[in-house]
Formats: structure tokens, C-alpha cells, sequence
């Protein structure tokens, strides 16, 4: 993954810790930022089939006859991108990278690693940044990244906060169903990936 990027002229950072307004973190897996833009992107490795669709708020994962569900990755990329841009002050794009054999999902910005390289050459925001702003951008990149948060840390304080938004969910929920309401079950989309499990490199 990274070796790609780096092929193709991109400097790379990646685990970078951004703190919010409300104290709360979020580590992106990879910021890659070249004169064609700035890319937020977010890696899974992922056995088994995947599907989703672009709108659906949770994506279904199938390995053999166990399903499970995860947050969209799309959604979850999302704010990473959000809070990135607080943070530089420049748009970025973002992109979710399945780390093993992909079929195409029809999920625009969701690619398999396969694919990467030919996204990359495709890519291009506009206008295109110059070396002056590729410095820059670096520096305010190494101020934002949090290194004295761990990912330890930052990892039980998002358990913390699901556990929390789980709590206020289910809470929500229970008063339509009080007052004799059913609930509904919405289908998620025919987009299928395939991938195999691939390990990703945290440390390079």
C-alpha cells in the first residue's frame, strides 16, 4: 500500500491522531498528499464478502455462513476527511482501500489494492498544489498529528464512545416501540467485494 503510493510521488503519514473540539480522537490510517491533491484513506482488510451500498449507514461482511455487520466505511472515512480539512484548511478527497483480491464494489471512492495504482494516475483536484503548499501542508499535518496520544488510548476512548452512542440509540428506539410502533428492516445494497485477508504494514 504504501510502497504504491510512494511509486507514484506521494508522500505518506500514516496512524496520524486528530483531536476535535470535543476532545474526541480519530486516527486515519493513511494522509497522502502530492501536487495532485490531498487523500484521506482508509484501509480494510477484510476477509470473506462484503456489501454496501454508498447511503447505507452499516455494511454486512460474510466469512463462510457468519455474517456481521461494521460501520460503513465510507461514513467512517467521511470524518476523518472532515476533520482533517479543519485542520489543514484544503479539501481532500477521500478513498477506502480493500488490502487483499478485489471485485469491484460500484461504490464510488471503494477500491481494492489492485486498483490503486491505476485510481492514483486518474486522480487530480484541482488546482493542483505547489511545492510551497506541499510544505506547508506537511508542517501543519506533523503540528496536527497527536504522537503523545498512543493508539492504545485512542482506541479505548472510541470503545468508550460507541459503547455510549449504542446506549443513547437503543434508547431513542424504545420510545417509538412503547407507544405500539413496529420497526422496519431496511435491506443493504447487491454491491459485492470480495476480498482475501491481507496483512497491512502499521510501521513503515
Amino acid at each position: 500500500m504504501l510502497s504504491v503510493l510512494k511509486k507514484a510521488g506521494w508522500s505518506t503519514f500514516h496512524d496520524v491522531i486528530l483531536k476535535d473540539e470535543r476532545e474526541h480522537t480519530h486516527q486515519i490510517d493513511i494522509v497522502a498528499i502530492s501536487k495532485k491533491g490531498i487523500l484521506v484513506i482508509e484501509v480494510k482488510n477484510f476477509a470473506g464478502r462484503v456489501y454496501g451500498k454508498e447511503e447505507s449507514k452499516e455494511w454486512i461482511q460474510w466469512v463462510g455462513k457468519k455474517k456481521s455487520s461494521f460501520v460503513s466505511p465510507l461514513i467512517q472515512n467521511g470524518t476523518h476527511v472532515r476533520e482533517l480539512e479543519k485542520a489543514l484548511g484544503r479539501k481532500s478527497r477521500g478513498l477506502v482501500v480493500f488490502a487483499g483480491d478485489n471485485e469491484t464494489t460500484g461504490v464510488k471512492n471503494v477500491i481494492g489494492i489492485s486498483k490503486l495504482r491505476k485510481w492514483l494516475d486518474r486522480f487530480q483536484m484541482e488546482p493542483p498544489l505547489q511545492n510551497d503548499d506541499l510544505a506547508d501542508l506537511e508542517a501543519k499535518l506533523k503540528a496536527a498529528n497527536r504522537i503523545d496520544i498512543s493508539d492504545r488510548a485512542h482506541r479505548k476512548a472510541l470503545k468508550k464512545r460507541n459503547k455510549a452512542l449504542k446506549r443513547t440509540t437503543a434508547a431513542r428506539a424504545a420510545v417509538p416501540l412503547l407507544n405500539g410502533s413496529r420497526g422496519l428492516t431496511v435491506p443493504i445494497g447487491s454491491a459485492v467485494t470480495r476480498t482475501a485477508s491481507s496483512g497491512f504494514p502499521r510501521n513503515q
